[in-house]
């Protein structure tokens, strides 16, 4: 597909949407005094109309439509003359104009018109424009007709779910306008203006081929143009006023170009398309991001577009998605999520980088009176340069970070370990961007008593959601802790002494095993019995 950088000119758009603003409210208040507000033009009651400073040049709307008339300075008067009928008196020009032409009277009159400036000061930006009255009103042509003759380059029509035109795009020269069709009251004749887009909608091509699957959408409407078959996204009012029921019954993807040289831009990119994803989920419709990388031949040529094959095209999970927003401090809408009081009924998965020891199941609880013990030697073995090479995040109390740092001081040199508070289960996604940017095999939660066992139960489903193993050091004994509820299985430790091991008895088939974690880094695990047990 072809990808290219090339964006809107905002400027271009705001001048447009301003210039098209300030010439209706000109036609409008022609015959009014309120039209010297634009400038050096005087009114003139009786003509209804009004003229430059010198009376040659009188704008007339008392006619059908609007009427100018040119006319020789003969006295040095504000007011034209009124002419004789005599042939042997000069004789001033009357000509029709459009709606069109009225800006260049006026730019003639008043010379370079500093048109943002003027809407802003006639309050025009506050204005609707389907509601004016006046000389010049609403036709509302172009969503009847939809004639492509109003437009000197691409339409661009919106339609929503029933199949009604909802609004009537064009893409002319750097920007995306909305067009909307007027008319004088006295006059046949229908003018378009352009203007700023002010409704978000879904355009489809004409060459889209509603059997193709997925559909494929971009928020930009050069890369939309340049891919026949391709859907543009227009979020002018918001991604939420995007009518849904479009994309209800179809299999959808957004294109997310991705430049390696230019982090910013990639950034904008997600900006854009996040706020749709969002909404795609709140209305419970699936969409794909396609992330398009570009090599970006020439990086200086803003308006180049490249060439990407498909075989340079991956599909970004949701998890990748919420990695990027976090790395690029783009917040999230809380929809992203897990809420607390929603359970998900589906199977629990593990990534298959389990110790050999460890059990098939994502939860597993330590209870032990010395389950700190237990956990520095699983920590040592697990993350140290062997076999079982893992990187861990430890999860501690808050307040407890002193003790820990203490009691785990000798695998301070780890960079494998990562340990941090329950401070961080205040923020869901901190949380899961700490054990994506630590690369986490595995969590471990240690639970000083069950005070904290609310707290972990937070980051206990938060850990589920990014479908890593979890262990639980408790000190509580004999399956009294409430975590036990949530965990896969439960274990009772024995053994206070890394010398001589730890004995761990499974509390659902009552296998027993011992531990001895050896000198070398290793790990030796063997049968035991109920003597084992007992202290």
């Amino acid at each position: 597909m072809w990808i290219t950088k090339q964006t809107e000119n905002a400027e271009q758009i705001k001048l447009t949407d301003a210039t098209s603003k300030v010439i209706i409210w000109a036609i409008n208040h022609a015959d009014s005094p309120e039209i010297s507000r634009l400038g050096n033009l005087t009114h003139i009651p009786f003509f209804q109309g009004f003229s430059n400073s010198d009376g040659t040049i009188l704008v007339d709307t008392s006619t059908s439509g609007i009427t100018v008339s040119r006319q020789k300075k003969t006295l040095s008067c504000n007011y034209p003359v009124m002419q004789s009928a005599s042939p042997m008196l000069p004789v001033p020009s009357l000509y029709n104009i459009t709606s069109w032409e009225f800006q260049s009277i006026l730019q003639e009159i008043l010379g370079n018109i500093d048109y943002i400036a003027l809407a802003q000061k006639l309050g025009l930006n506050q204005i609707d424009m389907d509601t004016i009255s006046g000389k010049l009103i609403r036709s509302h042509a172009e969503s009847s007709t939809l004639q492509t003759w109003i437009v000197a380059e691409t339409p661009l029509p919106l339609y929503n779910a029933n199949g009604n035109l909802k609004a009537l795009y064009c893409h002319a020269g750097n920007g995306v306008f909305e067009v909307k069709c007027f008319k004088y009251n006295d006059l046949p004749g229908e003018y378009p203006f352009l203007f700023k887009p002010r409704q978000s909608g879904v355009w489809f091509s004409k060459y889209c081929n509603f059997s193709s699957n997925p559909w494929q959408f971009s928020t930009s409407i050069y890369i939309a143009q340049a891919n026949p078959g391709m859907g543009w996204f227009c979020t002018a009012d918001g991604a939420d006023k995007l009518d849904w029921e479009i994309l209800r019954h179809m299999h959808s993807e957004i294109i997310f170009p991705h430049y390696q040289s230019d982090p910013l831009f990639n950034r904008t990119a997600l900006s854009e398309i996040l706020p749709i994803l969002t909404e795609a989920k709140r209305h419970n419709i699936k969409m794909r991001v396609r992330q398009v990388k570009v090599r970006e031949m020439n990086p200086m040529d803003f308006y180049r577009g490249e060439w990407v094959d498909d075989n340079e095209t991956t599909i970004l999970e949701e998890s990748e998605l919420k990695k990027r927003a976090w790395e690029q401090g783009i917040k999230l809408d809380p929809i992203w999520f897990p809420k607390p009081y929603e359970v998900t009924l589906k199977q629990k998965k593990y990534n298959g980088n389990l110790p050999y020891f460890w059990p098939a199941g994502s939860i597993a609880l330590f209870e032990s009176n010395r389950a700190d013990l237990f956990m520095r030697e699983l920590l040592k073995y697990l993350s140290e340069k062997t076999k079982e090479n893992r990187n861990i995040v430890v999860v501690i109390p808050n307040g407890q970070d002193g003790y820990i740092q203490k009691f785990l001081r000798c695998l301070e040199k780890n960079t494998a370990i990562t340990i941090v508070n329950t401070e961080i289960l205040k923020d869901d996604l901190e949380f899961e961007m700490k054990l994506r940017e630590k690369n986490a095999d595995v969590v471990f939660f240690y639970a000083v008593n069950d005070d904290f066992n609310k707290e972990f139960e937070r980051g206990i489903g938060l850990a589920i959601q990014t479908e890593l193993p979890i262990a639980i050091f408790s000190f509580s004994k004999e399956g009294n802790s409430p975590l036990c509820e949530v965990a896969d299985h439960t274990y009772i430790v024995e053994g206070n002494n890394p010398a001589t091991g730890f004995r761990v008895e499974n509390m659902e088939t009552g296998e027993i095993k011992k531990y001895l974690f050896e000198p070398n880094g290793d790990v030796r695990i063997e049968p035991g019995t109920e003597e084992d047990m007992v202290e």
